[in-house]
């Protein structure tokens, strides 16, 4: 768990849980805004840096693995920088077509697209299940 600044949190709060997580949501949710402030400051740097030195315009793709929590897991991030503009990408495109619409517009690939779908497994249970089953297309 890192601080805004990226350093490492000592307060066992932040990763002495069941799963060595927050312990509570107090925790959870500082400690998701703390990574969050951390990459920001970090990332555009980086952006700017790849920009600069890439003599082809270069195909970028940032992806979280997840939302914060509840019915925010499946609001992970997507951000793309596509050299010819937004090509096929559309507005509920899920990660698991994200990569299949770069191969198909940009390395003449041929990946039908999935069901935009997402399921979240229970590590308890070992169940999986369709998170959000009311939204695929």
């Amino acid at each position: 768990m890192f601080g805004p600044n990226g350093e490492i949190m000592s307060d066992p709060g932040f990763y002495s849980g069941e799963r060595g997580d927050a312990i509570n949501d107090n925790y959870r949710k500082q400690g998701y805004v703390n990574q969050v402030e951390y990459i920001d400051s970090r990332m555009i740097p980086i952006l700017q840096y790849i920009l600069s030195k890439s003599k082809v315009p270069p195909i970028i793709l940032l992806m979280g693995d997840n939302g914060l929590s509840g019915n925010n897991l499946n609001a992970n991030l997507m951000a793309f920088y596509l050299p010819n503009g937004r090509g096929k990408l559309y507005p509920t495109i899920s990660p698991v077509n994200a990569f299949r619409v770069i191969f198909d517009s940009y390395f003449d690939g041929n990946y039908p697209l999935l069901p935009d779908q997402t399921y979240i497994s229970d590590i308890k249970t070992e169940e999986v299940n369709n998170a959000y089953p009311d939204c695929a297309p």
